[in-house]
């Protein structure tokens, strides 16, 4: 007897369910495993109305991560926003003992 549990939202072997959009049909993707022979390969793909996406978690995952290293910010700007803050940071300290200085 083969019984199945509740439906799981948050699948936490495939994050970026959902969240990856199909450019054909706007919906995010869904995944699931497919079994081939004796082997097991997970894949991301479009509901079956659209079947615009489908394509394996390693590739997709590659994907995610390669966009998201061109976010990383560059030493310079850590730097300069390092300055910043503390800039900042002193400015308020000092204006908070002139306050204090004339109370």
């Amino acid at each position: 007897m083969h019984t199945t549990g509740p439906y799981q939202r948050r699948q936490l072997e495939f994050p970026l369910r959902v969240l990856i959009k199909c450019a054909a049909c706007g919906r995010g993707v869904t995944a699931s495993w497919s079994k081939e022979r004796s082997a097991g390969y997970a894949y991301y793909h479009c509901l079956p109305l659209c079947r615009a996406v489908n394509i394996t978690k390693a590739r997709l995952e590659g994907l995610f991560v390669d966009e998201l290293e061109r976010f990383q910010p560059t030493p310079g700007y850590m730097r300069l926003l390092k300055e910043s803050v503390l800039r900042l940071w002193h400015d308020r300290m000092a204006s908070v003992e002139n306050e204090w200085r004339v109370r």
